[in-house]
């Protein structure tokens, strides 16, 4: 029982990075972030010792991040939204311009970036308690030479013809120079938020994309090669278990085997330690 959602995030990685844990987290490894949250989903990452990831927001194939905070009490704490812009190079800047998204006393209590215009960058809704619902138009697809990629992941997770979005695949996107950005298949963001599946992500100037690699849940992954850009793709999969199932038993086995191999040699030391104490103390006795 915790008092409150950020102690429990905060108490969850601390749980993920547990060093009695054989699977656990390692410090400077990586966590995917949305670039809708709360900091009280953001810091406890950091706290942990962790890096974060976040979603191109600015359409330069870098990953940026947004604060949807507000302030409980707008007109005594100024707690207001924030945007801070990746240079390229892993270094944040908070955004300083003038406009309603940074309102300093708009009390906002969900926030959802998409491309409701279908025009290849993220707007967004805001919506505050004192001020009601807002729309906001991005226009960075319309720079001259801008390029993006927009890739709806799909499964049928029960063979039975019915795709649905792929919760939890990997979208790999290696660009020209190298460079790789994952990103993760989410549903779900913030407090009792949702956000668009789709994944966006802009291409840096001068640059193209080499090949996206989707991995879905049950291992299996589909490379794209070159793939045209400004456009929005869309790439399923029909999901079979079997092979991962076939996967777990093996290392069950493996697991098993080792143990059978273990538990005779415990035994038998257990037994030799049992009888050189029973050794010494009947002659301490006698």
């Amino acid at each position: 029982m915790v008092n409150s959602g950020s102690s429990a995030n905060l108490l969850a990685f601390q749980c993920l990075i547990n060093p009695y844990r054989k699977k656990r987290l390692k410090k400077g490894d990586h966590v995917l972030v949305p670039s809708i949250c709360w900091p009280t989903s953001f810091w406890p990452i950091i706290q942990s010792g962790l890096k974060v990831k976040f979603v191109d927001i600015d359409l330069d194939g870098d990953l940026d991040l947004w604060f949807g905070s507000g302030s409980i009490t707008p007109y005594t704490t100024f707690s207001y939204n924030s945007i801070y812009l990746n240079d390229g190079n892993g270094n944040f800047g908070e955004a300083i311009f003038t406009s309603e998204i940074l309102h300093p006393i708009g009390k906002t209590m969900g926030s959802s970036w998409a491309d409701f215009d279908l025009d290849g960058d993220l707007d967004l809704i805001l919506a505050e308690s004192n001020f009601g619902l807002k729309y906001y138009e991005n226009d960075a697809a319309q720079k001259q030479e801008t390029k993006w990629l927009a890739i709806d992941v799909e499964a049928d997770i029960d063979q039975s013809g019915v795709f649905v979005t792929a919760v939890n695949a990997k979208v790999d996107i290696e660009f020209s120079n190298s460079k790789v950005v994952r990103q993760i298949v989410k549903i779900g963001s913030g407090f009792s938020g949702s956000k668009d599946p789709t994944i966006h992500l802009g291409v840096p100037t001068g640059e193209t994309v080499e090949s996206i690699t989707i991995t879905w849940n049950d291992g299996s992954s589909k490379v794209i090669e070159s793939p045209t850009l400004n456009q929005y793709l869309v790439v399923q999969n029909v999901m079979d278990y079997s092979q991962s199932a076939n996967v777990q038993e093996v290392e069950n086995d493996e697991k098993l085997s080792q143990s059978s191999k273990i538990l005779p040699g415990a035994i038998l030391a257990f037994i030799v330690i049992f009888v050189i104490l029973a050794t010494f103390y009947t002659r301490r006795s006698n």
